[in-house]
């Protein structure tokens, strides 16, 4: 999981390295305040969702995991599903920043400023650590069924 992790939050940086030798870097041409503006609310928007619906899943219940070993394969699939969905949510605003630095004559600025806020959002939302693990487990066990997934995280 957390190789998967690694590999999702470095595909931004993969993409600043090959853009920037394709946009214009022309470092005296900063985008207008609305523009950056514009940019950081969006990766406060892709946050709040990832926060909002990030972690909704269905509890666990008795006729569903009807032993650990099944419940811990259950709940390991629901968070790498939920840790996908909240990658893609704080991915977006990235995705708007690249499309921004190629729609306006900003070089890249645009995509380096969705980038420097948005990664650590990202890291922070699909890191398969304590936060995340018990915050799910937590959605999880709320039918009375243990999840096992803190456990099978490493997190505990």
């Amino acid at each position: 999981m957390r190789t998967l992790a690694i590999a999702l939050c470095l595909s931004p940086v993969l993409l600043v390295v090959v853009l920037a030798l394709v946009l214009p870097t022309a470092w005296g041409d900063e985008p207008p305040v609305a523009v950056v503006l514009g940019l950081v609310a969006m990766v406060g928007v892709g946050f709040a969702s990832a926060e909002a619906i990030g972690f909704l899943t269905e509890p666990l219940t008795a006729d569903v995991a009807t032993h650990h070993d099944e419940a811990q394969r259950i709940s390991l699939g629901r968070f790498q599903s939920a840790m996908m969905l909240r990658f893609a949510l704080t991915e977006m605003p990235i995705l708007v920043g690249l499309a921004t630095s190629f729609v306006l004559d900003d070089g890249i600025w645009p995509l380096l400023v969705t980038v420097a806020l948005g990664l650590p959002v990202m890291w922070f939302e699909t890191w398969p650590g304590r936060r995340n693990g018990r915050k799910f487990a937590a959605r999880l066990e709320s039918g009375g069924v243990r999840s096992g997934l803190v456990d099978a995280l490493g997190v505990g």
